[in-house]
């Protein structure tokens, strides 16, 4: 794989900065120009290194074992840093991804910050964004070094490019929820999930959250990654604590924040008017406006916020919430803990009405996950069987 020289051209009245990307694998079909697109008024602050499109690509040059030449210059830092961030992965996932070379044109420390120092964090308006931001935020945060003046919030991850309506709507309800923070959205468009979408984007999106700040990483000294899941619940996944800051340089520390169970979460951020007026929770079906208020996601926020006292005040869940769809979910295994969490918090508050359905349907996946894990097992036996009698028979 090559990624060729960074150029920085402008479009459609902002800023896009690009690499042609090319790999040797046949049938592989992409765009030729990896780029991300940023604000006019950002031109000075771009990165022209390579730091990025290298976070960017990896995982997919592990995908297809190729090596990766960079036309370009990258971070000493980083480049050992990927070299751990290659062994995890592929420890995690040994079927798909193997470790790959680098191939640099210079390796140099990215140049000092231009401008004011910057600390920005992933913003997407959900419940793990929301709650960094108010953490780190001047609420909260009472070391400047640490504290959020920017958030960027990516067209292109969960919000198709081809929907621009909808990621319109919700930058400017954010922009609105923002300003008594003091904190700055930045729009970020991108292709990037052309380039990775030949694998689960559960394993490739903190990567590409990655390359986006490192597209940054002239302006910014910390950038917070929002975590999806509570210490005691993490498995093999794309934003992880051992592996977001891996993808640090010597200038822009990169953090993973926010380790806690969802529903301590949600009560956290309950009371803040933007949580209210501008909560956006739902990723499986896009809306300007409104969560679907039916998937799994959406339900296990509005038992959050009902336990909050403030779901019947949440503008963008405008359906109530239903008890039965609550007995009906099905709770992932990695998603366990959690449950039980949420209904031990509703059974302290007195909400036996929330814990009931709630436990009937952790009960029920968990006995799906048995019958799931013994049918499993039972043919992984029988499998094992027949090649013994296979072997038996002088076959072998």
């Amino acid at each position: 794989m090559i990624i060729h020289p960074v150029e920085i051209i402008f479009h459609n009245g902002r800023v896009r900065i690009t690499a042609s990307v090319s790999c040797q694998a046949q049938g592989i079909s992409w765009p030729e120009q990896l780029w991300y697109e940023l604000p006019r008024e950002l031109e000075d602050r771009l990165s022209l290194r390579a730091d990025g499109f290298l976070v960017a690509l990896l995982l997919q040059a592990m995908s297809l074992g190729e090596d990766i030449h960079v036309e370009g210059a990258v971070s000493g830092r980083l480049l050992r840093n990927l070299e751990i961030y290659q062994s995890v992965f592929s420890s995690w996932f040994p079927a798909a991804l193997r470790p790959v070379g680098f191939i640099p044109r210079d390796i140099i420390a990215p140049p000092a910050i231009v401008g004011p120092p910057a600390v920005a964090a992933a913003f997407s308006g959900g419940v793990d964004s929301t709650l960094t931001l108010l953490d780190h935020s001047g609420l909260a945060e009472t070391d400047a070094a640490y504290r959020i003046t920017h958030v960027l919030f990516v067209h292109g991850f969960d919000i198709p490019l081809a929907a621009p309506e909808i990621y319109d709507a919700w930058a400017g309800r954010f922009r609105a929820s923002l300003l008594p923070l003091g904190v700055e959205l930045i729009e970020v468009q991108t292709n990037v999930r052309q380039f990775v979408d030949r694998l689960p984007w559960i394993w490739t999106h903190g990567s590409a959250l990655g390359s986006v700040a490192l597209m940054l990483e002239a302006m910014l000294t910390r950038f917070y990654i929002p975590a999806s899941s509570p210490y005691s619940d993490l498995e093999p996944w794309g934003s992880h604590p051992i592996t977001d800051p891996l993808m640090s340089t010597e200038t822009m520390e990169i953090h993973h924040d926010g380790c806690l169970p969802r529903v301590d979460k949600i009560l956290r951020i309950a009371d803040w008017p933007g949580s209210k007026s501008g909560l956006r929770v739902c990723w499986e079906h896009p809306d300007s406006s409104r969560n679907c208020c039916r998937c799994h996601n959406c339900v296990m926020t509005m038992i959050g916020l009902e336990l909050a006292g403030t779901l019947s005040h949440s503008t963008t869940f405008p359906e109530s919430l239903d008890y039965q769809r609550v007995s009906e979910l099905i709770i992932p295994i990695g998603e366990i803990q959690e449950c039980e969490s949420t209904i031990a918090r509703a059974v302290n508050l007195n909400r036996g009405d929330l814990a009931s359905p709630l436990g009937a349907a952790l009960r029920r996946s968990r006995r799906e996950a048995r019958i799931g894990r013994a049918a499993r097992h039972l043919k992984q036996m029988r499998e094992g069987l027949w090649r013994r009698l296979f072997r038996s028979s002088g076959n072998s």
